[in-house]
């Protein structure tokens, strides 16, 4: 039996891949039963984490039995089949500490002594646009890209002492380099298990300059802040892929201020290129709009009716009415 983790990092596909995965009927291969593509939950309640809601809110009992009615569904997949490898993924294990690995491990020891680990690393000025995006969409209301900074070497050191370097492969989330341009592709391919185009689920797409301006606006001026709990999930993922509809210019933080922060991070780069074998792709030199400010991303946002009315009037009884109005209203 060999199990494979995937460990991320964020911004490098993911969700497409859960989702793929979770889906697809492969011979030989075992996705890990759990309720969901993202594996994300599980390891939370593996180490009993309380910063996650779903291991919050249980006992370390609950969570106990809840994880074991999972692995009695997966052991029993087992026994009735030929399955040699199992996948695991969730973005939660590039977050670990040493300690919180170890209990993954040890987890996961219990079927296999053999693992292979898999880690995706996107090019550090890219990967801060998608991370400021992904941190609007849950909530971010201004504009701070520090905590969009990348960090390499702190997540995957402690695979490599865990499993030996040779069993860590980092692989570049890049579309020239990537298996026919597409990351779960790319993915099947590096573990053994090509799929076929048709198989592939894509998931949380990026999204265009203009959309994520107004969805700035909404969190910034609007309601969208304040409806950021678990109850309103749903709401704000209709919206999001409302917005996604809006075709517009490539999201680019303004390099001046990606360069600065980034150079506090050189020995972290230096060390993920060294570590990978090859060096990142230079940041593509683009005349789209660039943002550097709560000002630039609202002025878009403002310049931007005429594509929200297309996107909202539609479907206004599926968008939350308080952002439809809100919109209608302000733009």
């Amino acid at each position: 039996m060999k199990a494979i983790l995937h460990i991320g990092m964020p911004k490098t596909g993911t969700s497409s891949i859960q989702n793929t995965f979770a889906a697809a009927k492969v011979n030989g291969l075992r996705y890990f039963d759990w309720y969901m593509p993202n594996h994300g939950s599980l390891v939370a309640a593996i180490n009993h984490d309380p910063s996650l809601p779903f291991v919050a809110k249980r006992s370390a009992e609950e969570l106990d039995s809840f994880v074991g009615k999972y692995r009695a569904r997966f052991e029993q997949g087992l026994s009735e089949s030929d399955t040699g490898t199992f996948l695991v993924s969730a973005e939660r294990l590039y977050t670990l500490t040493m300690e919180q690995a170890q209990q993954i491990k040890a987890f996961f020891s219990q079927y296999t002594n053999d693992f292979q680990i898999i880690v995706y690393v996107r090019e550090p000025t890219s990967y801060m646009a998608s991370a400021f995006q992904q941190n609007v969409k849950t909530g971010l209301d201004r504009f701070d890209i520090v905590r969009s900074v990348p960090l390499y070497r702190p997540a995957i050191s402690i695979y490599d002492k865990l499993f030996g370097r040779k069993n860590v492969e980092i692989r570049l989330f890049d579309r020239a380099s990537l298996y026919q341009g597409d990351v779960v592709l790319d993915f099947a391919k590096a573990i053994g298990f090509p799929l076929d185009p048709s198989d592939v689920q894509k998931d949380n797409e990026s999204l265009s300059a203009e959309a994520v301006a107004l969805l700035f606006a909404d969190r910034r001026l609007g309601p969208g802040f304040n409806r950021m709990g678990p109850e309103n999930n749903a709401e704000n993922r209709r919206f999001i892929e409302r917005l996604s509809t809006i075709q517009g210019r490539k999201f680019i933080l303004d390099p001046e201020k990606t360069t600065a922060l980034l150079a506090n991070r050189a020995a972290d780069i230096e060390w993920v290129q060294s570590r990978m074998g090859r060096r990142f792709p230079a940041p593509k030199k683009t005349g789209e709009v660039v943002f550097s400010s709560t000002q630039d991303l609202l002025d878009l946002a403002m310049a931007s009716h005429d594509l929200l009315r297309q996107a909202l009037l539609p479907t206004k009884a599926e968008t939350p009415r308080d952002i439809t109005d809100f919109f209608l209203a302000t733009l």
